[in-house]
């Protein structure tokens, strides 16, 4: 049900603002996510791969949004179990934030936790484990405790219930992607970065739609008019 309301949300804002508008990405991004949750993964790769370019022409490659996007498509690859492109993405990502951020940002420790999963479903226990505990050091120092170091500890004991495991079987037992336990960053309320949304009324409709949006407003010039 969500998913037909935020791909309707969208149709509308494509037609009235255009695909670069960022209301149209906004909300195309919650199109991926709900995909996303449908095990639709394929199809919500070329979704979040869509709003990262948008995002990179409208607010830059630097820009929190933008490493929204990407961030997206790190735990998207994960889905799919393409964990070597999903480490080599993240990576990436991890680093162009540590060039530009302290290392207590939320999205740069979002993005190492990311990183840490893609690493242990390779079966890289101790790498993976290193990156968890250098995030958990991180986020316990704050008040209130932030909720991603729940997420973090999760990992940190599925990782180390593995290696137990590998250890009773003689290092035989391989970190399958069935075996990490790994909390999808895409789960609970639609993400909606920094445009907040509302209900608001169109014709005998009524849309959630970035607050801003009016459906009587003209388009913007190059915009497909909605008639």
């Amino acid at each position: 049900q969500m998913l037909g309301e935020f791909q309707n949300t969208y149709d509308i804002l494509l037609k009235r603002m255009g695909p670069a508008h960022l209301g149209s990405l906004e909300t195309l991004f919650n199109v991926g996510i709900y995909t996303s949750r449908l095990k639709r993964h394929t199809e919500a790769e070329k979704i979040f791969r869509q709003v990262y370019a948008g995002r990179q022409r409208a607010m830059g490659s630097l820009h929190p949004g933008t490493f929204e996007a990407r961030g997206a498509i790190g735990v998207n690859l994960i889905d799919q179990n393409r964990n070597a492109e999903a480490e080599a993405w993240l990576k990436e990502t991890v680093g162009l934030l540590q060039a530009q951020v302290e290392e207590t940002d939320k999205m740069l420790l979002l993005n190492r936790f990311r990183l840490a999963a893609a690493i242990a479903r390779q079966d890289r226990l101790d790498e993976s484990l290193e990156v968890l505990d250098a995030v958990a050091e991180i986020l316990q120092k704050e008040n209130p405790p932030s909720p991603l170091l729940t997420d973090v500890d999760n990992l940190r004991t599925n990782v180390k219930r593995i290696q137990e495991q590998k250890l009773a079987r003689g290092n035989t037992f391989l970190a399958t992607p069935g075996g990490i336990l790994f909390p999808s960053v895409l789960s609970g309320a639609p993400q909606t970065g920094s445009l907040p949304f509302a209900n608001i009324q169109t014709g005998a409709q009524t849309i959630s739609a970035p607050v801003g949006f009016s459906p009587s407003a003209p388009a913007p010039e190059g915009a497909p008019s909605a008639a």
